[in-house]
């Protein structure tokens, strides 16, 4: 009963802080996501965070070319292709839940295109991005050859097949997945959440284009919170940042933020 007690009073002060930024307007940012963000004062974070897909994807392909993937080994590319889709176009975890390999994945002259339905953005509109060829690289394989080990693949059409209602992973556990692998190949701790402001992070120090940023982060043009990502980016030496990822990843196309009109 104590235990009960102590979430119910929890979850009360958690209703109240809702009230009080509801009433008194939302913080410039949520104290969890700048400590996060922290992390990329060093722009070498950034740098290992955007290379790792690539990198660790090769690396499993090496180990398993001869023999039939092991889960762990098709847990390690989902996370992978779930942090370069994310890559390509910044979305909430829910978006790239409800993918579907029918529906949302389509084949080009051009290479592989993701496309969001309206219902799945933050913003309500319909969005989609053309894959860079290394994550393209990552998608065929993962279709052709590590999805099968995954539970429940053969019954569903789900990028990313679980035992959920629709047939998907669970949700929390496609997140969680994500982040441990990120954390596991970079050291780095970042969930699908993040994603968002760390291709805001990019384009400012790119660009300095904090309108577009703030597009990216889903800001109010008046919004003060881009100061803080400026902090970040004044740390970097952002002309090297492009060259550093570059060279990481053996001179392949990025494919940041790679979004169609």
């Amino acid at each position: 009963m104590r235990v009960q007690a102590d979430m119910d009073e929890e979850w009360e002060i958690s209703l109240m802080e809702m009230s009080r930024q509801l009433n008194e307007g939302q913080p410039d940012i949520v104290e969890w996501k700048l400590e996060r963000l922290k992390q990329f004062y060093d722009q070498k974070n950034m740098v290992c965070l955007f290379s790792f897909p690539h990198k660790t994807f090769q690396c499993i392909e090496r180990q398993s070319s001869r023999r039939k993937p092991t889960l762990s080994e098709a847990l390690t590319v989902q996370g992978c292709l779930v942090a370069a889709i994310l890559m390509a176009l910044p979305e909430r975890k829910r978006a790239v839940h409800e993918l579907d390999i029918h529906k949302h994945i389509h084949k080009e002259r051009r290479g592989y295109l993701i496309r969001y339905e309206k219902h799945m953005t933050k913003t309500g509109r319909a969005r989609s991005a053309l894959l860079s060829d290394w994550s393209a690289d990552i998608l065929k394989s993962y279709l052709t050859k590590y999805r099968s080990v995954l539970e429940n693949a053969d019954n569903s059409t789900a990028l990313f097949p679980g035992n959920d209602p629709n047939g998907r992973k669970n949700i929390g556990k496609l997140g969680e997945t994500a982040s441990k692998v990120i954390e596991k190949e970079t050291g780095l701790k970042v969930n699908t959440h993040l994603w968002r402001s760390i291709i805001a992070l990019f384009i400012l120090a790119q660009t300095g284009d904090q309108d577009r940023a703030k597009r990216i982060l889903g800001h109010s043009p008046n919004s003060k919170t881009i100061e803080k990502y400026v902090e970040i980016t004044d740390q970097w030496e952002s002309e090297k940042l492009m060259e550093m990822i570059r060279r990481e990843i053996q001179n392949a196309e990025l494919g940041i933020l790679n979004e169609q009109e």
